[in-house]
């Protein structure tokens, strides 16, 4: 053969050698492979998309809005993408990159200063080409900085990014000492720099006009804030409760938070379908908030200007929204509202939810049909878990600090989540499977709006008046409930003041500052307790071997006991004791019953757990079940006063709400179980006391008002109010002297009004100068509330006009 032919032959020899090797590698790709790539076109193919939930709405006892969630605009941030593509991060993250090419690093910032984002920009490309393509830096680092130059050089030089890579190339191939920034054959590095100040300062343009829709906000509701304040739906009322306040944070500030340098690898927790906890996805990944209740101006100017601001991101979000001129207590007692954070509490939330409302439907999210391979389903239920775990922790909310904390099970709903076919540019185009989104549910509260804001306006009046008189002004407190006799509902609770020392408190009506001592108003809970005794057999004096009120009574202790009048022979008199308020006849009540017939006579009311060894049947409730243990303080007893002074309300403490409930008591019988939501059912529990002993109390409550200790309280016998005052002696803290009393009046009216409810009140005045007592500063208050409530038409009718019945 010619040498011609020859060559021919060993050219084809070449083909047919390399296209058996790219048959064989094609055979092997189609068959040994098949299922490594059939798994890779399912992970392009499908994904996963998360459905928000709905929160259940707070309504009052009318069907008025408290709380609801409204939609808005929220804008986001994935910092990971922000500092890859955004010339600032880009920037900030290169130029710290940069340092450590000289062994010490410098952290850059995104709020101004000397290493602010433009220094950062100038430092960043002033490194040389050739240094910047043969960094002395590990490969992942080495790349991250490059591609921080080619980001920053990119946008400032309004060109694509393979054109400003390539550019950048041939100028090391050419010119390896020349800076970065000169490294674009048609811009000088001054040109450069502008084009990046540009774009740094449409940034700041963004930062001011969020600090500004905040600064409006603030300024329309009169509220301040913490740090998170336009992060949190309820910020305000957040930090009421927790007692934060700190200048809000704009969207640089927030920036330099969320940033995360590549050397610190903190990272969400998760946990697999195993049950095993494991590091999850890097917190740059997630979407966390910068800014949310955005008009939709600005939303929609965003929207336009979107490709301007990458990693930033625009989504439809939801509000939580009160109406406005919320009344102050109220405001305190719904809580506030606000993404989960990444605390342990927060993730063992995460935890729950995803096992009570994913792990149920996993199977059926991925049908056995779609999958490549058994490894590929479980991978993908896998990548469900994730992705479910990551919208609860950034797009799930949930209650914090009342109302909406104790209510969360039923008004937080379950995000859903959406199976989708899409194609080559990720676009949906079929939904596969979904498990599906459920809203949380409306709850309405007991709470009548009408009624709460009278009585908030009421309460400041009167902690107005007694600072203004009282000797010790900052002592004061005023509080005060009204309930449903037979069902327990709260009708309206406030108290005042809001602040003590410039900072939020709790609320007065659920918690007391000091010796919260309840005095005369236990008397009648004592005397049923008595009556009953004498009935059953038990441990008591018989009444008619009490001693006459002479004033002063010696007790078994050899004590000197004092009663603020002389009532001789009518003291031993069960009614009259009362009405008048005879220490005496209760001191002599509390010897008889001793300690365990005291603790039993409270019990019975709700006022104290069960004596030892007295059956809990679950009358004694801390507090209402709607209130989280940090704003209500429970009922005590305090074993350091003497016997005698704990039967006349010395040593027991409560607040008005549990009170009000043991009054509750004595208007229809059985005691009631408090509480805040509408229509719940909830139990009720029997007296043990027979008609005669309850009519003997209620005499008492109603010649209280009509001749005894309340009768200078005009305004009382017009609504025919039976009730009891109380007053309790204060030693100041810093005497042995007394200095201030608890002044308590607590009753209700003897009829159902037209609305169907009877109504029951306690009302409290903490601090009044000594000398005032329970009729002067409570019962008058209680007096002037119900006055406000006969000259509204619509109060009146719902609770002061008797009707016929429920």
């Amino acid at each position: 053969m010619s040498g011609t032919t020859t060559r021919l032959w060993r050219l084809g020899a070449v083909y047919a050698v390399l296209l058996l090797a790219v048959g064989v590698h094609l055979g092997g790709v189609m068959l040994a492979a098949h299922e490594d790539w059939l798994v890779r076109s399912y992970r392009n193919r499908w994904a996963f998309r998360d459905v928000p939930s709905v929160r259940g709405a707070l309504l009052d006892r009318f069907g008025r809005v408290l709380a609801s969630d409204e939609p808005t605009f929220e804008l986001g941030c994935v910092y990971e993408h922000f500092r890859l593509l955004h010339p600032v991060g880009a920037a900030i993250h290169g130029a710290t990159l940069a340092t450590r090419l000289c062994g010490s690093e410098v952290r850059y910032g995104y709020c101004g200063g000397a290493l602010g984002p433009e220094q950062a920009a100038r430092d960043l490309l002033g490194l040389r080409t050739g240094q910047l393509l043969h960094a002395d830096l590990p490969k992942d680092e080495r790349r991250e900085l490059l591609a921080s130059v080619v980001t920053v050089l990119a946008a400032a030089g309004d060109r694509t990014r393979a054109l400003a890579l390539r550019q950048l190339r041939e100028c090391a191939a050419t010119a390896p000492d020349r800076p970065v920034a000169a490294a674009l054959p048609d811009l000088t590095a001054d040109q450069v720099f502008d084009g990046f100040a540009a774009i740094h300062a449409r940034l700041q343009a963004l930062d001011r006009a969020l600090r500004e829709l905040e600064a409006q906000r603030r300024a329309a509701t009169g509220a301040g804030g913490g740090a998170d304040a336009d992060l949190d739906d309820d910020a305000d009322d957040a930090a009421a409760v927790a007692g934060t306040a700190a200048r809000p944070q704009g969207l640089l500030q927030r920036l330099d938070r969320f940033r995360v340098d590549c050397l610190e690898e903190r990272r969400t927790r998760a946990r697999a379908a195993d049950g095993s906890v494991h590091d999850g996805e890097l917190l740059e990944r997630l979407a966390r908030p910068v800014a949310r209740r955005l008009p939709f101006a600005l939303a929609a100017a965003l929207r336009v200007a979107a490709t301007d601001q990458p990693g930033l991101r625009l989504e439809p979000a939801l509000l939580r929204k009160r109406p406005e001129e919320l009344p102050p207590t109220l405001r305190q007692l719904l809580g506030g509202v606000r993404v989960l954070d990444e605390t342990a509490d927060a993730r063992r939330y995460v935890d729950d939810r995803v096992e009570q409302t994913l792990a149920p439907g996993l199977e059926d999210l991925v049908p056995d049909d779609l999958s490549a391979s058994p490894e590929y389903r479980q991978e993908l239920m896998q990548q469900a878990q994730r992705d479910y775990e990551r919208v609860l922790r950034t797009r799930e909310r949930r209650g914090t600090g009342g109302i909406e904390s104790m209510l969360d099970d039923a008004l937080a709903g379950a995000p859903g989540l959406r199976l989708v076919e899409r194609d080559a540019r990720a676009r949906e185009q079929l939904l596969w499977s979904s498990l599906r989104v459920e809203p949380g549910a409306d709850v309405a509260l007991s709470i009548d709006l009408d009624l709460q804001r009278l009585l908030d306006r009421e309460v400041a009046r009167a902690v107005d008046h007694w600072r203004r008189i009282a000797a010790q002004p900052e002592r004061i407190d005023v509080a005060m409930t009204l309930l449903d006799a037979a069902t327990g509902d709260v009708l309206a609770l406030a108290g005042a003041p809001e602040q003590i020392d410039g900072k939020p408190r709790l609320p007065a009506v659920l918690s007391w500052r000091g010796n919260g001592a309840l005095g005369s108003i236990v008397k009648p809970f004592l005397l049923l307790e008595q009556l009953r005794a004498t009935r059953q057999g038990l441990p008591h004096a018989d009444l008619e071997h009490f001693e006459p009120c002479a004033m002063k009574w010696r007790g078994p202790d050899r004590r000197i006991y004092n009663c603020d009048s002389r009532h001789e022979e009518r003291g031993r008199d069960p009614v009259f004791a009362l009405r008048e308020s005879c220490n005496v006849f209760f001191f002599q009540l509390a010897e008889g019953l001793q300690e365990d017939g005291l603790r039993r006579g409270l019990w019975r009311f709700g006022l104290l757990p069960p004596p030892d060894g007295q059956a809990d049947d679950g009358r004694f409730h801390e507090r209402p079940a709607e209130l989280p243990a940090a704003l209500a303080a429970a009922p005590r007893w305090s074993g350091r006063q003497a016997l005698p002074m704990r039967g006349i309300g010395y040593g027991i403490e409560a607040n008005p709400l549990a009170v009000a409930g043991a009054y509750a008591a004595l208007a229809t019988g059985r005691l009631p179980t408090v509480g805040l939501r509408r229509g719940e059912a909830r139990p009720s529990y029997d007296l043990d006391s027979t008609d005669d002993e309850l009519a003997m109390v209620r005499a008492g409550l109603q010649q209280c008002v009509t001749e005894g200790t309340a009768k200078r309280v005009t305004g009382l016998r017009e609504f025919h109010v039976l009730g009891k005052t109380g007053t309790a002696e204060i030693v100041h803290e810093a005497q042995s002297t007394k200095g201030v009393n608890n002044a308590w009046f607590a009753g209700y009216l003897p009829t159902i009004a037209q609305g169907g409810t009877q109504l029951v009140f306690c009302a409290v005045v903490y601090g009044v100068p000594q000398g005032v007592h329970g009729a002067d500063a409570a019962g008058m208050f209680v007096a002037e509330v119900l006055a406000a409530m006969a000259t509204d038409a619509t109060l009146a009718q719902r609770y002061l006009q008797p009707g016929s019945g429920r």
